[in-house]
C-alpha cells in the first residue's frame, strides 16, 4: 500500500475515537464536527477493513482489531509528536566533548567568550579547538 494514498490524520481521529468510544465526544476533543468525525470513522473502517467501533447496549465498543490497533497508534503518534516537536535539551546535563576546527585568528576572537558562556550554561561540555589548515579550493586554475 502506498502511504501517499492514506490520510494519516485518520490515525489521530481513530485514536480519539478509541479513547472516547463516542463519536460526539471524540469530535469535541478534536475540534471537529460530529458529521466530520463520523465520516472519518467510516474512512477508518474502510482503511482497516473492520467496523472498529460497534454499537452495543452501553454505547460503542471497540472490536478486537481496534483494540489491537490502539497501542501501535498511540506509539506512532507519540513518535511523530517527538519528531515534530522534540523535547528541549537541558545544556546543564550534557556531558560530552565538542571539537571545533578553525584558523587561529577567528579562534582567538571567539573562544574566550564562548568558553565563558559555556562554563555557565553547559559546564559538562569540554571544548577542544583544533587549528585548521587553509586548503586551496580544488578548482585552482
Amino acid at each position: 500500500m502506498n502511504l501517499r494514498t492514506i490520510d494519516l490524520n485518520l490515525l489521530v481521529i481513530l485514536d480519539a475515537l478509541l479513547d472516547e468510544a463516542h463519536v460526539s465526544r471524540a469530535a469535541d476533543r478534536l475540534g471537529l464536527s460530529q458529521p466530520a468525525t463520523s465520516a472519518a470513522l467510516e474512512r477508518c473502517r474502510h482503511l482497516f477493513a473492520d467496523p472498529l467501533l460497534e454499537r452495543g447496549k452501553a454505547g460503542m465498543r471497540a472490536t478486537p482489531k481496534a483494540e489491537a490497533l490502539r497501542a501501535p497508534i498511540k506509539s506512532l503518534l507519540a513518535d511523530i509528536q517527538g519528531l515534530v516537536n522534540p523535547p528541549e535539551t537541558d545544556l546543564a546535563t550534557l556531558r560530552q566533548t565538542i571539537r571545533i576546527i578553525m584558523a587561529d585568528h577567528p579562534a582567538a576572537m571567539i573562544v574566550g567568550p564562548l568558553h565563558h558562556r559555556l562554563s555557565k550554561t553547559a559546564p559538562g561540555l569540554d571544548l577542544v579547538i583544533q587549528p585548521g589548515t587553509a586548503r586551496p579550493p580544488p578548482w585552482t586554475g
